[in-house]
């Protein structure tokens, strides 16, 4: 298996299998860095080199909460923009979930801030955590911060896909991100 030569530098944090054309995607992230910025990389099982994937995103941004659909070529994660104090990082806020099709190596805005908090009619919104995708892969399930004028709370979601829709499917009590 040939790495990257910065491939080394990192730490797996998360590997997936992508059933659907069986390929191997993993959640990077540096070693010995302070800035704990998370990368995706991928690769089929009889390949022996790993691809970056590319996605627009700016440098201070993160990958995270990887998930894979069985079915299909898709793979699904967050964007975070990490919050950084003398190039350290001390936290993140959700920016966009994203999908990405390893067939045709194309990404997808699948949710912004801006639409869930419409969606919701919330103050502010967060998707924390991606859970899996919903048995038809026309959804997924995440929990979600809300911030309205009550304060702040997490639930368990289903996010459908076409049209956009969220529904609250518990209250997550005592839960904290």
């Amino acid at each position: 298996m040939t790495l990257k030569p910065t491939f080394r530098k990192y730490t797996f944090e998360k590997l997936i299998l992508n059933q659907a054309i069986n390929a191997i995607v993993v959640l990077l992230r540096p070693h010995s860095s302070k800035l704990k910025i998370g990368r995706l990389q991928w690769r089929r099982i009889n390949d022996k080199t790993y691809k970056e994937i590319k996605c627009q995103i700016n440098s201070s941004h993160s990958f995270e909460s990887l998930i894979t659909s069985s079915k299909s070529p898709e793979i699904y994660f967050n964007i975070q923009k990490h919050r950084l104090i003398d190039n350290v990082t001390i936290g993140g806020d959700w920016v966009e979930t994203k999908s990405y099709n390893l067939k045709t190596e194309k990404t997808r805005m699948v949710l912004d801030e801006k639409t869930l908090n419409k969606i919701l009619g919330a103050k502010r919104t967060w998707i924390t955590n991606l859970i899996n995708l919903t048995h038809d892969d026309k959804g997924l399930h995440c929990v979600i911060g809300i911030e309205n004028k009550e304060g702040i709370g997490y639930y368990l979601c289903e996010i459908i896909f076409k049209p956009i829709n969220v529904k609250r499917l518990t209250l997550l009590k005592n839960i904290f991100y």
